[in-house]
């Protein structure tokens, strides 16, 4: 059950400390920068390494599909995403499926699956290829 603080007494007088002033304000401001700076890194590291572990799930095309999300061991670019994704936090597989979902729409589909289903394996690898270049920082990430 999640706490929701119902049954506990606010105190109104309560007050929150001032943030650090100072020469120790600005060391606190520059670690918590850094710090937000190392997890964004981690994170983008982590979505690209779910979008490349996908992409060599597909890699070979006999291990692709199109029309469903896996048959026979066989999967589509959502399919392959899923797999790869799975024991990750969920931000990262987000993060993944949406740089898959900016790279499809910027080459004219609605969602992957529907790139997906609509051109060859050749088109869904660079798919990947774009959505790594995307989610890792490189040309054409959305800012």
């Amino acid at each position: 059950m999640p706490f929701d603080a119902v049954g506990f007494p606010i105190d109104a007088a309560a007050k929150v400390p001032d943030a650090p002033t100072g020469v120790v304000g600005r060391l606190w401001r520059g670690l918590r920068a850094r710090l937000r700076e190392v997890s964004d890194d981690h994170q983008r590291g982590a979505v690209v390494a779910v979008l490349r572990d996908a992409r060599a799930l597909i890699s070979d095309e006999a291990a692709w599909v199109q029309g469903v999300y896996e048959r026979d061991g066989r999967r589509c670019a959502m399919g392959a995403l899923q797999e790869a994704g799975r024991g990750t936090w969920r931000v990262v597989r987000r993060d993944a499926a949406a740089a898959l979902e900016a790279v499809a729409r910027l080459n004219g589909h609605h969602a992957v699956e529907s790139m997906n289903d609509s051109v060859g394996h050749a088109e869904v690898l660079a798919m990947f290829d774009a959505a790594m270049r995307r989610a890792g920082g490189g040309a054409g990430r959305a800012g």
